[in-house]
């Protein structure tokens, strides 16, 4: 997806050697030949490593020998197109060396852009995005439109890879703002702007904003008479009518763009066909979409985080059914997928919430384990699952020992992230809501910023309907405001206003840390103790009895100076 950045790589099938530029090795009739005829000859053909060789070395050749800056600069652009990753960042450093100080259309551009491009391959996503800003700022300096507009895309593209949808929400929008500039629009499809749009928002659950870019997306490649991109749009408006319940009309729309979209964008099709099957009772239906997902991705390599969930829904059918045997194959394709994740690709897993967590994994690994061994009647046949047995527990200690690891570093992050949170509720918006007129808007946000201020969320009797009384409005125009300023409903407002509290209150209050689960709960508002854990553990990722122990230690441990 990051147009500008994929282009510049290509396969390493020189070794360091070949890439050297020997100009024994180069006819004098090249020598002979214009810069310009050079480059004239080097652009159709750059990514072809093998063909591009001899005129990228003859261009260097003849830059050394002229010593003219620019053009040294241009020859060790050429030569990333013939060179493995770790020399393209070598001539990324000669680049931005002879030019650092340029303000030119292509350079110093081209040298952070390489070595962008490099990073992002490594999966160095934070690493390539400052290289990013660098190309970006230089494009700005040198008045590149169109680099620039390559530039914030690829930013938006790695800002959604790693999580930070809102900011890539922010870039792809002036990036579509651009399409009104008849002069210099973007060069990239406006189609796929609206996309990543579409994408960011689901990826958020704004659902309401997902439904415009993608019904933009639709008019647009329609407007062009773009079959296939009207056919992914089609095909993602079932992606949403999943998420947003409605599984009869995504059944149908699923089905009918199957065959019309690309092999690796038809696993979505079969996903969301098979949760939405789920979702209305029918696991007949949807086991064989899954199995389908499962060939596809494995003939293929691909790499989809709801892989996960795919192998733990087929895991369980065949528990269900009393294949133990296949119950554990999909458990070890899971195991296996989960570790390619956190090795390699950490940001996509980040907002998976469906997945075994590890004691449930070996819990069920055990019994389907016991449940084999009962049915062996071989010695070999036990001893291959003993062995399997001692593999699965090793791999569940590595496990749990890295959960523990990251339970701590999600500990320390939480007390960090409270603090800042309670800061940056202080202020009112001033943004306007469709429907909702001016004079109405700002009491109401007033209010509700003096209600929050006031803890009144902590009343176990505070219900939509009796803030929107108390605050002289209808239930309509409050959640409608909540929904807009917070980013969630009314429900997911007062549970988070009562989390947020409850942990900086534990922080410093004794008394509140020795309350049992229920009267802590009770304390701020919740009338169970499951609701209350619930909404601590959706806010957090950790348990409040968990929350309060590693808070204990970790206030020991200052006392003591540890």
């Amino acid at each position: 997806m990051l147009g500008a950045l994929i282009p510049i790589l290509l396969s390493p099938i020189f070794g360091v050697q070949a890439q050297q530029e020997n100009t024994a090795q180069i006819p004098d009739s090249l020598l002979r030949v214009s810069y310009q005829e050079l480059a004239d000859i080097i652009a159709p053909i750059k990514r072809d490593s093998l063909r591009v060789s001899p005129y990228v070395n003859a261009f260097m050749a003849k830059a050394k020998k002229d010593g003219d800056t620019l053009t040294l600069a241009e020859a060790y652009r050429n030569m990333v197109y013939v060179s493995p990753p770790e020399m393209q960042f070598q001539y990324a450093d000669s680049i931005l060396w002879l030019t650092k100080d340029m303000v030119h259309k292509r350079f110093p551009d081209y040298g952070y852009s390489v070595k962008a491009t490099v990073l992002y391959k490594k999966d160095q996503y934070e690493e390539a995005l400052e290289q990013l800003l660098n190309a970006y700022e230089s494009a700005l300096q040198s008045g590149n439109l169109r680099r620039q507009h390559n530039h914030q895309y690829d930013m938006a593209a790695l800002r959604g890879i790693v999580g930070e949808s809102d900011k890539a929400i922010a870039l792809y929008k002036e990036i579509y703002e651009g399409f009104r500039d008849t002069l210099n629009p973007p060069s990239f499809e406006k189609t796929q702007v609206l996309f990543n749009l579409f994408n960011n928002y689901l990826r958020i659950g704004v659902l309401d904003s997902a439904q415009y870019y993608l019904n933009e997306g639709l008019q647009e490649s329609l407007s062009r008479n773009d079959t296939i991109r009207h056919a992914k749009f089609w095909s993602n408006q079932g992606v949403l009518q999943y998420y947003k319940g409605a599984y009869q009309k995504a059944i149908p729309i699923l089905t009918e763009t199957l065959e019309k979209v690309a092999v690796q964008s038809s696993v979505q099709n079969y996903y969301y066909r098979a949760k939405s099957n789920l979702a209305l009772g029918n696991q007949e239906a949807a086991i064989p979409d899954l199995k389908i997902m499962d060939s596809i991705v494995d003939a293929n390599g691909y790499v989809i985080p709801e892989m996960l969930d795919v192998y733990k829904l087929l895991s369980e059918h065949y528990e269900n059914r009393g294949d133990y045997r296949a119950q554990l194959d999909y458990m070890d394709r899971y195991v296996s997928f989960d570790s390619v994740l956190d090795n390699r690709y950490k940001y996509l897993k980040a907002n998976l919430s469906s997945g075994y967590d590890m004691p449930e994994l070996e819990r069920k690994k055990e019994h389907a384990l016991a449940q084999l061994r009962n049915r062996t009647v071989t010695y070999q046949r036990y001893l291959y699952l003993s062995t399997g047995i001692a593999t699965l527990l090793l791999l569940l200690a590595i496990h749990y020992f890295r959960k523990r690891r990251l339970a701590q570093k999600r500990f320390q992050e939480l007390l960090a992230r409270t603090q800042r949170k309670s800061a940056s509720q202080k202020s009112v918006p001033t943004d306007g809501i469709h429907g909702i007129a001016e004079a109405v808007l700002l009491p109401i946000r007033e209010k509700l910023l003096r209600f929050e201020n006031g803890n009144g969320f902590l009343s176990q009797k505070i219900s939509l309907a009796s803030l929107s009384k108390k605050m002289g409005t209808n239930s309509n125009y409050l959640s409608k405001i909540i929904n807009h300023d917070k980013g969630k409903n009314f429900s997911n407002y007062i549970n988070d206003l009562r989390i947020d509290h409850v942990i900086e209150a534990l922080k410093t209050d004794a008394r509140l840390r020795k309350l049992t689960v229920q009267a802590l709960g009770e304390e701020i508002g919740f009338n169970r103790s499951e609701s209350f854990s619930k909404a601590f553990y959706k806010k957090t990722k950790m348990y409040p009895s968990d929350f309060i122990k590693r808070l204990e230690r970790h206030r020991k441990e200052i006392l003591l100076g540890k």
